[in-house]
């Protein structure tokens, strides 16, 4: 497996006056993954010391653009203190994550038991 990880970003922030203070965070990341596998799918019904097999490739890709815009209030009424956090955040993504299985099947694995004719 192999990986490859990319971002950067900010964080800003400002304050108007006492009540009032802005906030944007801004991030933008790329990730790449590779992975190769093999794996066992189970003894062959025909020749039970044949296990067959198959393999896993997977390359992932993905690209992502976050921006988080805060407006903080700040205020009080009679004697309560209030703080007021309003928020818009966006993330796009886009789906598709090609795969691959293959099936090989014939793997020979020669399995020794003792007392079993036959073998």
């Amino acid at each position: 497996m192999a990986r490859n990880q990319k971002m950067v970003g900010y964080s800003a922030e400002h304050a108007f006056n006492d009540t009032w203070t802005v906030r944007q965070n801004l991030r933008y990341m790329q990730l790449e993954t590779q992975y190769r596998g093999i794996y066992g799918t189970g003894i062959s019904a025909s020749l039970p010391y044949v296990m067959d097999r198959a393999s896993v490739i997977s390359h992932e890709r993905l690209n992502s653009f976050t921006v988080d815009n805060q407006a903080q209030a700040t205020f009080s009424t009679a004697d309560v203190s209030h703080t007021m956090l309003t928020a818009f955040r966006r993330i796009p993504s886009l789906p598709g994550t090609p795969s691959t299985v293959r099936s090989k099947p014939g793997f020979i694995c020669r399995i020794r038991r003792s007392g079993i004719s036959g073998w």
